[in-house]
């Protein structure tokens, strides 16, 4: 009686001869390409270095800077804003509004002498609760 792994072996060694190519070069070729797409997959993402993300919850907003409560730091993040700074809401594309204290935020920044700017300020306004009429 033979067993599982002799019926196996004897496989592998038959499509070895038929392809011409060792079986461990076809796997090597696999993992090849694979690694190739994995690497073009990832460029776009190196082009972005320099970016942070600021996430959390406004605690002060006016022309020169916002302040972002996040939710691993005890003291609020500070970032500067310009006057080439986008804001853009969730719920209303078109609206160049800036966000209001409470608000959640997600602001794309770059590090500028130790200081964060705004490039763009992605926000989502509280929801406000339905009024009841009397």
């Amino acid at each position: 009686m033979r067993c599982r792994g002799q019926t196996a072996l004897r496989l592998r060694v038959l499509n070895e001869a038929a392809s011409g190519k060792p079986i461990g070069v076809q796997w090597t070729m696999i993992f090849g390409i694979m690694f190739l797409g994995i690497l073009l997959l990832a460029t776009p993402v190196s082009a972005t270095k320099g970016v942070q993300h600021v996430v959390g919850t406004v605690t002060a907003i006016d022309h020169k800077h916002i302040e972002v409560k996040t939710p691993n730091r005890t003291v609020p993040v500070s970032v500067i804003l310009t006057k080439s700074v986008q804001f853009k809401n969730k719920t209303s594309p078109a609206s160049t509004n800036r966000p209001d204290i409470g608000d959640r935020v997600i602001i794309e920044a770059i590090k500028d002498n130790k200081k964060l700017v705004a490039t763009i300020v992605y926000y989502s306004a509280i929801r406000q609760a339905p009024s009841t009429p009397q």
